[in-house]
């Protein structure tokens, strides 16, 4: 009887096991990963891009307000002009036989038209006087009387007074403080001036004796009473102090 009581249990333990087989299924298992070489990459060279050519695309025309304003905004630049090279000045040579120096040289710079001296300075003995519109100066040598008036214009007259002759016109009275011109000043002031009348007036000193030199030259000739009183009288009836 023992032995046969286990068969109902043997068959329970098989119907269970039996029942667990069918109700799960067995797992799947996960593939197992294999690792793969990548290839190492290699430098493959990029072919250039050839360049795109231009193309002639018209540029927008401008309106006149837009050029205007550009030539308004763009300042130019200013042109600099450089200055022709300046000739050497050519020598010239002196328009006179030699060279001159001291009195001669400055006469001839300052007054070109004078020309060149014809001879030396001379002394001679003179006389002269002051007048209220110029003045008179009388020279030995030439026996003549030159007549400055102060506009600029000379005049000479041959000294036709002789000793003996009447100095003065007692008919004639100066101003006060002036005087009557006498001996030849005094002639050529009455018959040649005008007298009273006359344009260089009357004298404002009397006259007086001096120790003075002349120097003719081309065009002209130098009066002079020292450096601070020299005259030069153009041949055209002009004269000049000599400053």
């Amino acid at each position: 009887m023992n032995r046969f009581r286990w068969i109902p249990l043997l068959c329970l333990l098989l119907m269970l096991a039996l029942a667990a087989c069918g109700g799960e299924e067995a797992p799947t298992p996960e593939p197992t990963a294999t690792p793969t070489t990548q290839p190492a990459p290699t430098d493959t060279p990029i072919p250039p891009t050839p360049p795109t050519p231009p193309t002639d695309t018209p540029a927008p025309a401008e309106t006149p307000a837009a050029a205007a304003e550009s030539v308004l905004a763009t300042p130019r630049a200013a042109v600099s002009l450089l200055p022709s090279p300046t000739p050497a000045p050519m020598l010239e040579p002196d328009p006179c036989d030699q060279a001159l120096t001291g009195q001669d040289a400055q006469l001839a710079e300052q007054y070109p038209v004078l020309g060149c001296p014809l001879a030396a300075p001379e002394l001679t003995q003179m006389a002269r006087q002051s007048f209220q519109n110029g003045m008179m100066i009388w020279r030995e040598d030439e026996q003549r009387i030159y007549v400055l008036h102060d506009d600029g214009r000379w005049r000479s007259f041959e000294d036709t007074f002789e000793e003996g002759q009447p100095e003065s016109d007692e008919s004639i009275t100066a101003p006060d403080g002036l005087y009557q011109p006498i001996r030849g000043f005094g002639r050529i002031w009455r018959e040649q001036l005008g007298g009273p009348q006359a344009e260089i007036g009357w004298g404002t000193l009397p006259e007086g004796a001096a120790n003075g030199s002349t120097q003719r030259w081309e065009h002209g000739q130098l009066i002079s009473f020292g450096l601070p009183e020299r005259f030069l009288i153009f041949n055209d009836g002009r004269w000049t102090r000599v400053e």
